[in-house]
């Protein structure tokens, strides 16, 4: 019987706007054939079992998925570590914020949710991932059992992502605490510099296997996709190509990567 989805969550988005016909674009398979390799930007930073790092060479679901899509494309593949930034242009969350792509790849593969306002300046993929925020907090506070039990805390989470208007949701007496990305939300969490933390569910569960101490609210603060990331003026043959290979591949991947 086919998998409903990654922890259960049957979720979905029509967010994608249409390319009006004959738009010029210098992202097509052509393109990407004539040049020989399908260049793929990945955050310089670990993400659970979609992105690791050894030294210089990735591993993990998204790396395995732009591999699918190269083969079908026909060329190799060649990974570049970006920033995920905080908002400035040539970093990810710059680009998806609405800085100019640039020419220097052609593809995010970087566990990037998608959201409305994303999707009015960059081109989704079918989704390979349903997620969602999860809220973690150090134990011993027995009290916090809902939402509106979290008041006072100094909450931690990663910048110009999606965690942040997920840890906004939170009652207002909270101090919120911004960081560079995940890793140094996850150092903030342990050294004490915030006692709680809104993260994506994957890293969340991840982080709780080896830290079983830890507290979790049972509820997702929101649910959400991730997908492959494309120009808005890619072609739409390139987009169709992208979006066949992820159908095809999603819970291949999931059941592989994914315990």
């Amino acid at each position: 019987m086919k998998r409903a989805c990654f922890l259960g969550i049957c979720f979905s988005f029509l967010l994608c706007p249409s390319i009006p016909p004959g738009f010029a674009s210098g992202y097509s398979i052509a393109a990407i054939q004539e040049r020989g390799v399908l260049r793929v930007a990945l955050e310089n930073d670990d993400w659970a079992y979609f992105l690791r790092w050894n030294q210089d060479t990735p591993s993990g679901l998204c790396v395995d998925l732009a591999r699918e899509v190269a083969e079908a494309l026909g060329v190799p593949p060649v990974f570049l570590p970006v920033s995920w930034g905080g908002g400035e242009g040539g970093s990810i969350a710059g680009i998806l914020g609405g800085f100019p792509w640039g020419t220097s790849f052609d593809m995010i593969a970087s566990a990037v949710t998608v959201t409305p306002e994303r999707s009015a300046r960059v081109h989704f993929s079918e989704p390979y991932a349903f997620v969602g925020q999860m809220v973690l907090f150090h134990g011993g506070n027995a009290q916090i059992l809902s939402l509106e039990s979290f008041r006072g805390r100094r909450v931690g989470f990663p910048q110009d992502t999606t965690s942040e208007p997920a840890a906004r949701s939170l009652p207002s007496s909270n101090t919120l605490i911004p960081l560079e990305n995940a890793s140094a939300t996850f150092r903030a969490f342990e050294e004490g510099g915030v006692d709680t933390m809104v993260i994506d569910s994957p890293l969340a569960l991840l982080f709780l296997k080896d830290h079983p101490e830890t507290e979790v609210l049972d509820k997702l603060l929101t649910r959400e996709v991730y997908a492959l990331v494309l120009p808005l003026s890619s072609d739409p043959e390139l987009q169709d190509l992208v979006d066949r290979v992820v159908l095809e591949q999603r819970e291949l991947l999931e059941d592989h990567w994914i315990p």
